[in-house]
Order: structure tokens, then C-alpha cells, then sequence
């Protein structure tokens, strides 16, 4: 899941925001799901909690529960990370325009408008698996390693090193020190801000784990490929909530608001929007 910005974050924001470019409105003009190649990052719309805020190759768009697209940014964009407040009022974007590097994006206002927040980085690297980390509201995103801002995404520096083969990253609500990853070898944890990393045991050993996630309250949430779906107590345990034969394909994404009482919305390896209304147990198509 994309963790929300914390109010503290957002003051910093507003008082700082360094306005290098502006970026049009865009057209209230729909598209097809079927037309988006990949969804980097899945948001539960605060603002609208049975809509989702979907972060693509093809731009940045809002998906009603009828399986409508609604830009915010359009399709020129590649948007590769995504983070947005307890409200959907504000919204930090990272990620390319006509292939080149936009550095971070600024809305103040749902989406409807946008203004360059930082520029790229001077080597052009893209962030990507944009998250905010800790009480503090710091924030992550990976590239050719982790990168940490400090000042709601001004500035950015190297901090750690993601382990070889990471396809996820998991930051937590309590300590910006403690992250999950999900690997080809499987599930990988810190606790030390990325600084080393160890293995975790869920499911079979050797199974890749395709996602992980953290959701609104803070739970900790993997998928092991042809294990299942699999959730972490509040002693530490991790225990299985689903089978991976109830899904089509692995779990690459997983997403869920605090204020949504076991209400989870996750995404296949096949581009498949799932929504479960049971904390995980059972789950259904998107939208019906």
C-alpha cells in the first residue's frame, strides 16, 4: 500500500513548495482500464473510499466503482511512485513526461491541478515505491537504491541498499527504521532503515514473495507465490488469510484506508482489481 502523508508532511509542504514548472489541468475525458498496461501503485481514495487512485505508465487516474478512469495526470505520464493525504486533498506524483523525468509532482487540490514540487535528479534517476515512513512522515522511494527525504520530498539522499531482486517496499506508521521487502527469494526485513537486511520465514521456504504491503492501520501484509496471501499478528506471526488458489496469478499490490474496517483492494499479476470486505478471507472483482 501507498502510506498517507501525515499532517506534518503536508504543513511542510505548503509552506515549501518550490514551484519550478506548472503542469495543465486535465480533461475530464475517461479511458479503459483495459488500455493501461501496468498500475505501479493502488491508493483507496480517502477522500472517496469506494474509489481507487491508480499511479500508471499512461498517467495518473481516479477509478470509479463503475470501472471509470478519471485522469489527473494524462497519458504522457509514466508515474512510477504515488503518496496522498488522510483527506485525497494533497498528492505527491514521481515518475517521467514524454520519457523524461519530472522529479516530484505537487496537487493541493485532488488532482485537478499540478506544480513541480522538486526537480529531477541531476543523474536522472526515477523514483518509484514512493512511501512515507515513521511518526515523522519522512519519506522513501527506491531507485538504484533507497533514498530518504527529510523535507517532504525537496531533497533526496542514498541512504541504504534495497536487497537484490526486491519487487516491494513496506514502510510502517511507527518507526521510519523498520521496513519489510518483498523479494525473488522471498520476504526481507530492517530494522535499521535499510542499512542490513534478514530473511523472513512465511510459507514454504524459497518461494518468491510477489508484494508487501502495509495497510491503513498499519498491518503488515505478503503474498508468496504459490502459497498465498499472508498477514502478521500483533505478536510478530505471520498466518495465512488466503489461498494462493483463490487468485488469478500472484499479488503484486495491496491497499487498504484506516477508516475502512477490513475493507482491502489489491491487484494480480494479470492487472486484475480486487476488493475484499472481510479482511482478506474472501475477495471479489473491483467494482461488483
Amino acid at each position: 500500500m501507498t502510506r498517507m502523508l501525515p499532517k506534518s508532511i503536508i504543513h511542510l509542504i505548503c509552506a515549501s513548495i518550490l514551484v519550478l514548472a506548472s503542469v495543465p489541468a486535465v480533461m475530464a475525458e475517461g479511458i479503459s482500464l483495459a488500455r493501461i498496461p501496468h498500475i505501479y501503485e493502488v491508493v483507496i481514495d480517502p477522500a472517496h473510499p469506494d474509489h481507487l487512485i491508480l499511479a500508471t505508465p499512461r498517467g495518473l487516474y481516479r477509478l470509479t466503482p463503475t470501472i471509470e478512469m478519471q485522469p489527473l495526470l494524462d497519458d504522457t505520464h509514466d508515474i512510477t511512485g504515488l503518496v496522498v493525504s488522510d483527506d485525497g486533498k494533497f498528492l505527491l506524483a514521481s515518475g517521467k513526461k514524454k520519457n523524461k523525468p519530472v522529479g516530484i509532482l505537487f496537487s493541493g487540490d485532488a488532482g485537478k491541478t499540478w506544480k513541480t514540487h522538486s526537480a529531477p535528479m541531476a543523474d536522472a534517476k526515477t523514483l518509484r515505491l514512493m512511501k512515507v515512513a515513521g511518526p515523522k512522515g519522512y519519506l522513501l522511494a527506491v531507485a538504484d537504491g533507497l533514498y530518504q527525504s527529510l523535507d517532504a520530498g525537496k531533497n533526496w539522499k542514498n541512504i541504504a541498499k534495497m536487497p537484490p531482486a526486491s519487487l516491494g517496499l513496506a514502510t510502517s506508521q511507527k518507526s521510519a527504521n523498520d521496513l519489510l521487502a518483498a523479494t525473488a527469494k522471498g520476504l526481507k526485513a530492517s530494522a535499521d532503515g535499510g542499512k542490513s537486511w534478514q530473511p523472513v520465514t512465511v510459507g514454504p521456504a524459497g518461494k518468491p514473495a510477489s508484494m508487501v504491503a502495509r495497510d491503513g492501520r498499519n498491518k503488515a501484509w505478503t503474498f508468496i507465490v504459490s502459497a498465498g496471501l499472508f498477514t502478521q499478528t500483533k505478536g510478530g506471526k505471520w498466518v495465512k488469510r488466503a489461498p494462493a488458489g483463490q487468485f488469478d496469478g500472484a499479488l503484486i499490490q495491496l491497499t487498504g484506508h484506516k477508516s475502512a474496517t477490513g475493507q482491502l483492494v489489491a491487484l494480480t499479476q494479470y492487472m486484475k482489481l480486487l476488493k475484499s470486505r472481510d479482511g482478506g478471507r474472501t475477495w471479489a472483482p473491483f467494482g461488483k
